[in-house]
């Protein structure tokens, strides 16, 4: 018989999904900002770095233009992705696309998790040294994210 997940993707084996969720879980910890940054980056995601467009980037994140893309953007994303994305102008956070699996993959802008298909707020304002992060589990995967950086009007 399948039946939903918590993203309510029918699935005929959730209940071993959950438990295999709490086991990674359990052994990470909960998902903040620095377990996505760090113990959920692969170490071969954590030598890259790119920057442009307002940004600083490590990780499994891409730049385009102003805005950073999970991977692979628009197409799905991967299992296992992190990265942190870090502001080095000051500015306004622009939205333009945003669907995460809801249970277990997140952005984290000012210490708020954000998944499924509701974001962060469009025009939160952005300083140099902010940080947000990244971080996909092992299962379901969406079209991901497209965050853009705007300069603040004048």
């Amino acid at each position: 018989q399948r039946v939903a997940d918590a993203a309510g993707d029918a699935c005929s084996d959730c209940a071993s999904k959950v438990d295999a969720r709490r086991l990674y879980y359990g052994m990470y910890g909960a998902v903040t900002s620095t377990t996505v940054s760090n113990a959920m980056m692969p170490a071969a995601s954590i030598a890259r770095r790119l920057q442009g467009g307002g940004w600083s980037v490590q990780g499994s994140c891409s730049i385009a233009g102003r805005c950073v893309t999970s991977a692979n953007y628009p197409s799905q994303y991967g299992d296992h992705q992190s990265c942190t994305m870090t502001a080095v102008e000051a500015g306004t956070l622009q939205v333009e696309a945003f669907d995460t699996e809801q249970c277990c993959d997140f952005v984290v802008v000012g210490g708020l998790r954000y998944s499924g298909q509701q974001g962060p707020p469009q025009g939160v304002e952005i300083w140099p040294g902010d940080f947000f992060s990244w971080g996909s589990d092992f299962s379901y995967t969406r079209s991901g994210w497209k965050l853009c950086f705007a300069e603040p009007e004048a």
